[in-house]
């Protein structure tokens, strides 16, 4: 009898060994974190993404300079870049917010060793009618006498639905004013569950396309484009496939008139 019940005590165990190695973990919907991105086009270049918990602590390209990123509670308030060997830091980004938590100011060093640097600066004002107005400046050395641009963020449902971008060519006399247009799906961001990193969005539109591109906040961009008051402009359309968790996947897009073809993108989550 001794034996027969070691026998099933030990089969116990092997069984649940194996049950143990075969199973998959299952990530709960609101804990994905995207863990690598890669990108297709006329290379292929990948972003690891590296968290303590649900807040980035740094983003290492394949061959660009690394970012690591510093929370004030739960606000993401600067963003320092290395050079290539991690070991000096060549550029960083502050964010200041308001009480209610929303982005305030943003300024960008890209020279923090030069005594006299260039620098912008992006003011953010929340009027009542879910819009935000921005003004971005250049400057240097703390001194801001260039206005480099001007926004007005139009926001649905926490999305960029558009953004009304006035260039200013030399500092003070407003260029051509043009519209960048955003369209959404329904399915999960890559990046929502950072804790933080929604607010980068601001920053990106406001710059507008030139500079920054949006990436969204609880959803996908399908389609965008920008156009001047003659409907003059460019757009793209982007395709997703998603995983069981309705987060992407893949995604191809494809700019109309852009320099490639098409971009193709993986995504892969912890």
């Amino acid at each position: 009898m001794k034996k027969i019940i070691s026998l099933i005590f030990l089969t116990s165990l092997v069984l649940n060994a194996c049950s143990s190695d075969s199973d998959s973990p299952f990530t709960p919907e609101n804990d994905a974190l995207v863990k690598r991105i890669t990108v297709t086009d006329d290379g292929t270049f990948y972003t690891d993404f590296f968290y303590n918990g649900k807040k980035i602590v740094k983003q290492i390209p394949q061959s660009s300079n690394p970012k690591y990123y510093t929370y004030t509670d739960d606000f993401i308030t600067r963003i320092d870049t290395y050079d290539s060997d991690g070991m000096e830091i060549v550029g960083f980004e502050t964010f200041t917010y308001d009480t209610s938590g929303r982005l305030l100011v943003y300024l960008q060093n890209v020279e923090p060793d030069n005594p006299v640097t260039f620098e912008h600066k992006i003011d953010f004002t929340y009027n009542t009618d879910n819009t935000v107005s921005c003004l971005w400046h250049g400057g240097f050395s703390g001194i801001f006498t260039d206005i480099l641009g001007a926004a007005v963020i139009h926001l649905t449902d926490n999305e960029i639905s558009s953004v009304d971008i006035t260039p200013y060519s030399d500092g003070t006399d407003p260029g051509e004013p043009y519209t960048v247009l955003y369209n959404y799906d329904n399915n999960n961001n890559p990046f929502k569950n950072i804790i933080g990193f929604s607010q980068l969005n601001l920053v990106d539109a406001a710059e507008g396309e030139s500079y920054g591109e949006v990436f969204g906040v609880d959803h996908n961009i399908l389609t965008n484009g920008w156009f001047t008051a003659d409907s003059s402009g460019t757009s793209s359309t982007t395709t997703y496939t998603y995983n069981s968790l309705s987060f992407p996947e893949t995604s191809v897009k494809i700019m109309e008139g852009g320099p490639y073809p098409s971009t193709t993108t993986t995504y892969i989550y912890y």
